[in-house]
């Protein structure tokens, strides 16, 4: 079974001090951010990874194209949410059956074994959908963890969304899923989010999260 590597990398910087530039080309100790995405997804051994390009897409292509080889560009026109780019790879995945592993642009710091270990964790648990979350101090702006009260997963809820007695909750989601090629074609079905305006991919965690 192939495990393909999808890289959201859409977004713009406007939260990063610079408007014009892609957010995933902001430079970290002089390294574009998708540069350290892209090596640890690499150094995995995927059998393909796709880049989903929008805002800036010309900017981010010619980043790919000059430093890496083998990377496949898919194209989300219209910047609508998490799930709706992960849909923008459904042409190059034509009766495609496996595991994507998708994972934001601009988060740089997770480490490949890291990511390894998730994998592998997904295939042995026979999950249909799994999801990397961490530990933080400070979780405010992210999307929260809510567990059950045996520890089982119930959901992801966004920051936006939370409930008075849910921020304190520390378990955040890293934005790094495993995906069954069933689940990802049920991606359609993401209900829309009216205050975004955007489809949010964690709205189908509630649903066979293993």
């Amino acid at each position: 079974m192939e495990t393909v590597g999808v890289v959201l990398a859409a977004g713009k910087g406007k939260r990063m001090g610079n408007p014009a530039l892609p957010k995933v080309l902001v430079p970290l100790a002089g390294k574009p951010l998708l540069g350290y995405v892209l090596d640890s997804l690499q150094s995995l051994s995927l059998d393909r990874i796709i880049v989903v390009v929008g805002f800036g897409r010309e900017q981010v292509i010619a980043y790919v194209n000059e430093y890496y080889r083998g990377i496949e560009i898919a194209v989300q026109t219209q910047q609508r949410g998490t799930a709706h780019a992960v849909l923008q790879v459904a042409p190059l995945l034509d009766e495609w059956n496996g595991t994507l592993l998708i994972a934001n642009g601009d988060v740089p710091m997770v480490r490949s074994q890291t990511v390894r270990e998730f994998l592998d964790h997904h295939h042995r648990s026979d999950a249909a959908l799994s999801v990397l979350s961490t530990i933080v101090p400070d979780p405010q702006g992210y999307g929260r963890i809510l567990r059950a009260s045996d520890g089982t997963f119930e959901a992801i809820v966004e920051d936006a969304d939370l409930l008075p007695q849910q921020r304190s909750i520390t378990e955040i989601n890293t934005g790094t899923y495993a995906a069954t090629s069933k689940v990802s074609a049920r991606c359609a079905h993401v209900r829309h989010c009216i205050e975004c305006a955007r489809r949010i991919l964690p709205d189908r965690c509630s649903f066979g999260f293993a």
